[in-house]
């Protein structure tokens, strides 16, 4: 007499669910990070894409790393009826976090041809710039430099405004590509980004009684505190 097949226990169900899950999460996840990647890389198409990218790098950053932030802590703990290991769990959480992350950038990309470029661009690089500027730090470093006279002893890397010597808030708002400007009389300083075909972006400090009207005439500024003002230009 044979025996009847044991039953499926729910622990079974439980992980055959989860697997499917994990499953579809990472599809989509390669679907939308491989599509973004594919359309990057065809001819014509790919420049679009670059360049919405580019003027919503920083809302992306910082908007899509809260989202994947809320999406993991979400995910692993609702998944835990699902998922009986930890790991699992972690897997699980860690790409539906990823789907987040993608999601985020496509409407504000999608935004770019609706929206002036610059004003989505400057609105992420001012959450960027409360976020990380301590302009009490950078004038007290400014206002203790011993600049020498000689402008090639100035600028050269040992001297006191090389970037190894800059404040840690100056080099991370600097990131790898920011160049500091610093007035030996003022003592003002001017970080600058970007270069002829993306524009010139960056932050200017002065002391906090001071009156800025940016670099020149078409200079798009906005003032987020006392002697604080991001700003950007068209080349």
């Amino acid at each position: 007499m044979t025996s009847p097949p044991p039953e499926a226990t729910p622990e079974a169900g439980g992980n055959t669910r989860g697997s499917k899950l994990l499953r579809v999460t990472l599809i989509v996840a390669l679907v939308l990070y491989g599509g973004l990647l594919a359309c990057s890389c065809v001819p014509f198409i790919g420049m679009f894409v670059f360049i919405f990218a580019f003027f919503v790098f920083y809302l992306w950053v910082y908007v899509g790393a809260s989202a994947a932030m809320v999406a993991f802590t979400a995910a692993f703990f609702a998944s835990r009826n699902v998922f009986h290991k930890r790991s699992h769990r972690l897997q699980f959480a860690v790409q539906l976090s990823a789907i987040a992350f993608a999601v985020v950038g496509i409407p504000l990309m999608a935004m770019v041809p609706l929206l002036p470029g610059q004003n989505l661009h400057m609105a992420g690089y001012s959450l960027h710039t409360r976020i990380w500027l301590d302009a009490d730090k950078v004038r007290g470093w400014a206002n203790n430099l011993d600049i020498p006279a000689d402008s090639d002893i100035s600028w050269g890397p040992e001297s006191p405004t090389s970037r190894t010597r800059w404040p840690l808030t100056l080099q991370i708002m600097a990131g790898l590509t920011g160049r500091v400007q610093v007035d030996e009389t003022t003592r003002e300083v001017t970080l600058v980004h970007g270069g002829a075909l993306s524009g010139h972006w960056g932050v200017h400090i002065a002391a906090r009684d001071q009156d800025w009207a940016g670099p020149r005439k078409d200079c798009w500024i906005k003032k987020l505190d006392d002697g604080v003002w991001i700003w950007s230009t068209p080349d």
